[in-house]
Parts: C-alpha cells; structure tokens; sequence
C-alpha cells in the first residue's frame, strides 16, 4: 500500500459518519437500517422497547423510506470492499516485519550482541537501529583491510 492510497482511506474515514455503525433488522430479518449508536429514551429496568422505552436511532440509511447515505458516507461505503483487503494486507506485511525484527532480535541478543540499558532506556527498536548500524561500520571497516 502506498502513502497515497492509505492517505485516501483515512480522508474517506474522516469525512464518514463518526461512531460505529449498526443495521438494524426489519420483523423479517431484513436490514431496516445502517444507523449509528441507538439511545433510548423513556426506558425503566433494563427494557428499552418496554411500555414507557422507545429506541431511537440516527439513520444513515433508511430502508423503508428510501433514504440513502450523505455524499461522504456513498463514498465511504463504495470504498471499503477495496479499502478493507489493502488494509488487512499492510497490515500482514507489517506483521511480517515485525515478526523478522523479533527473531533478528533474538538471535542478536544470543549473540551478546544487544545492550540490555539501551533496550531498557530507548526501546528494542531503536537497540535494534543501534547494532545494525555497528554492523555495518564494522563491515565497512573490515572491507578497507
């Protein structure tokens, strides 16, 4: 994914509907709706459908009225079947580097190569920037014999 495509998602994102979203379903099971958080207004004990509760909602799309999404929410929803899989895809590759960052971690700390302090004070990432750049001083030093 390129900084262009995820600086799109989150433009989408932003201008979205905030709060999460729920359907909510007809007698039948249907999608009624694709509202945001309900509240309720009236309820006693728990019940907020009982004699004196009634649950509101705030409708993004109305089914049985025909109303359909703001401009930014159209956007939004046409989006996310390519959005969600480029998503879930960086973030297996960034799994994937980190995991390959853990195991380098690992065998340079079977080395004696990684200083506990510095892993302690600046993180082991920032040990892990530390030793590869030794690495290749040494490297480089070792090429000029």
């Amino acid at each position: 994914m390129n900084p262009e495509d995820l600086r799109l998602i989150e433009k989408r994102c932003s201008e979205a509907t905030p709060y999460p979203w729920n359907w909510v379903p007809d007698d039948n099971g249907r999608v009624k709706m694709i509202s945001t958080t309900s509240f309720t207004a009236g309820g006693y004990d728990g019940d907020p459908d009982g004699p004196r509760g009634r649950r509101y909602y705030h409708a993004i799309i109305e089914m049985e009225r025909g109303e359909g999404p703001c401009k930014n929410d159209r956007a939004f929803i046409a989006a996310a079947r390519t959005d969600v899989p480029l998503l879930l895809d960086e973030v297996q590759q960034q799994r994937r580097v980190i995991q390959q960052a853990d195991r380098l971690f690992s065998f340079l700390w079977g080395q004696g190569l990684i200083d506990r302090q510095r892993v302690e004070k600046e993180g082991r990432v920032q040990e892990l920037m530390h030793v590869l750049a030794d690495l290749r001083v040494h490297a480089e030093w070792e090429s000029t014999k």
